[in-house]
């Protein structure tokens, strides 16, 4: 796996986030939280100062999100494409172990 594609899918909020772009697009910027939400307002906070601050820029800067920053918005870039053969098995085994 090259590097990019492992940094991109490496922490858990950009693989949901690269996830959600895949049924949706386009996002909002905010965190996405499949099982787990954050018990307090607090953890809110740092996750969503952790995407805006980490996450998105990260993804942007290897191309496979365009951000939006004025609008919060947040679209498949470039490089998505690259993604999307992983993405999809993620996906699979995902609803597999829910099922």
């Amino acid at each position: 796996m090259n590097t990019d594609i492992y940094n991109a899918i490496s922490h858990v909020q950009r693989r949901r986030k690269l996830l959600a772009l895949l049924e949706h697009n386009p996002q909002d910027e905010s965190p996405v939280y499949f099982d787990n939400p954050p018990n307090s307002r607090i953890e809110q906070h740092r996750q969503r100062q952790q995407m805006v601050n980490v996450h998105l820029p990260l993804l942007e800067k290897l191309g496979f999100i365009d951000w939006d920053i004025d609008q919060y918005e947040v679209t498949k870039g470039s490089r998505f494409n690259e993604l999307r053969p992983l993405l999809d098995r993620l996906d699979d085994q995902a609803e597999r172990s829910t099922e």
